[in-house]
């Protein structure tokens, strides 16, 4: 008997265990982000520093933003101004999420989880990515197993990176994308893939798989891996 048979007749909770032992985990957490917040606690109280968050009036993704624009990351500079601000800074991503494809059904589609996480993974999303993520055992975000993101074509350019050449050595080029999560001014530009490069043209819209990684140094990037990814993930 194959090994796909012998799980189809296993009870569930062998199949748990024939999972992890075999690199296929059950079906990790999924969903879109509709919320950014960066948290400072001072005093025993907490303040909110800023926040991007769908409006709990609209059932639509238009953010409300609060003390913060609608791209916003938490870079050295803002990070070291806000760490002598407050006695602590916590970031959280908001997930509302699609449920499972398998064997788990929680948290049910439609729950929306407020997840801690460390600041490289906070600026690792935006508002409005699909996320398929990794989580600890207090349920704070640890990792991506994929982000997906649309963007319009701004411009294509022969080097991946204008600053790291342990990255523009890895990718064919770089390709400049506006977002529809960000104001018209906030573009960004990313590695891409050969396959991602030479697939896409200037005006073109499109779904981008990410990837992150992290160069030698420990300096954390994006990379375009994939057009058009599948939102799904498969057990088997």
């Amino acid at each position: 008997m194959d090994r796909r048979s012998l799980i189809k007749v296993l009870p569930l909770s062998l199949i748990s265990l024939l999972s992890g032992c075999s690199g296929h985990p059950l079906p990790p957490p999924r969903g879109t982000v509709i919320g950014r917040t960066v948290v400072g606690q001072r005093e025993g109280r907490s303040v909110r520093i800023g926040s991007v968050n769908q409006s709990p009036r609209s059932a639509s993704d238009s953010p409300e933003t609060t003390g913060a624009p609608i791209g916003f990351v938490l870079n050295d500079s803002t990070y070291e101004d806000v760490s002598e601000a407050y006695d602590d800074v916590e970031c959280y991503v908001s997930i509302r999420h699609e449920g499972y494809d398998g064997l788990r059904n929680a948290p049910e589609a439609g729950d929306v989880i407020h997840y801690a996480t460390d600041r490289a993974l906070f600026n690792a999303t935006q508002f409005g990515d699909f996320v398929v993520i990794m989580t600890g055992l207090d349920n704070s975000l640890t990792g991506f197993q994929r982000i997906v993101r649309s963007g319009r074509v701004v411009r294509k350019t022969e080097q991946a990176s204008d600053t790291d050449a342990a990255v523009a050595s890895e990718y064919p080029g770089g390709i400049v994308l506006a977002h529809d999560f960000e104001s018209g001014a906030s573009r960004k530009r990313y590695p891409a893939t050969r396959n991602v490069y030479s697939n896409v043209e200037r005006g073109q819209t499109s779904t981008f798989g990410l990837q992150r990684e992290s160069t030698p140094s420990g300096t954390h990037y994006l990379y375009l891996d994939a057009l058009d990814p599948s939102h799904s993930w498969a057990l088997l």
